[in-house]
């Protein structure tokens, strides 16, 4: 074994150990298995639009192609399975923390209001009751 070789050894084992075993990853393998017909484990980027509807995602004009990016951030010309399974959970995740948040930022200006409205009245008091 020369060293490169041992060194992309190392890397597919630690990438499969990166996938993680959730619900996400496997629909994104399985949409990945329906579409890479030949099961090369790697299909050309023109296949991520038949990859996106069969995740029941869609990306379209600048987004599509900035998603496209960031399965095949090498612009090799293939998306392999590991990636789009990794990107796929990736964004599944982001979308369920944006969701969370939401309600952190509501939370966080509900009380930034409230401590506005306090102000407010502890001016209001001040002032009011300098005029008596």
């Amino acid at each position: 074994h020369s060293i490169e070789q041992l060194t992309i050894d190392e890397d597919k084992e630690q990438m499969e150990i990166k996938i993680p075993d959730k619900p996400e990853a496997r629909s994104a393998e399985s949409a990945f298995n329906s579409v890479d017909t030949q099961k090369l484990g790697k299909l050309p980027v023109d296949k991520f639009e038949d990859l996106l509807d069969e995740i029941g995602e869609g990306f379209h004009g600048d987004e599509r192609s900035e998603q496209l990016s960031l399965v095949d951030p090498n612009r090799s010309g293939y998306i392999e399975k590991h990636a789009f399974i990794l990107w796929y959970c990736q964004l599944t995740e982001i979308s369920n923390n944006d969701d969370d948040e939401n309600e952190s930022l509501d939370t966080a200006e509900r009380e930034e209001r409230e401590e506005e409205l306090n102000k407010a009245k502890d001016a209001f008091t001040s002032v009011a009751g300098e005029g008596k």
